[in-house]
């Protein structure tokens, strides 16, 4: 059982990092975060309200205690690096 926590906080911390890491560049490198939202059709308006979702998601799977809410917060950050992954792949 302890070798199962352990692979679960490693996960969870290089997912953590991930995501602080994406939030930290849409706050304070907004320009460039704006050019690739353009680039990829997306509208620039959702950059803030985005990054605070994924702050939001990352408190939600560190101190929340309620399941299904961490379940949306993995759900979300899936749904970030799904489209992240296609956005890149594809030449639009």
């Amino acid at each position: 059982m302890k070798k199962n926590k352990i692979i679960y906080y490693v996960a969870t911390g290089l997912l953590s990092l991930l995501m602080l890491f994406s939030a930290g560049m849409y706050l304070f490198n907004h320009e460039a975060v704006m050019q690739m939202f353009t680039n990829f059709g997306y509208p620039t308006y959702i950059i803030y309200p985005y990054a605070a979702a994924k702050i939001l998601g990352l408190v939600a799977i560190w101190f929340v205690t309620n399941k299904t809410i961490k379940e949306w917060a993995y759900a979300g950050f899936f749904l970030c690096i799904y489209t992240c992954f296609f956005c890149t792949c594809y030449d639009w």
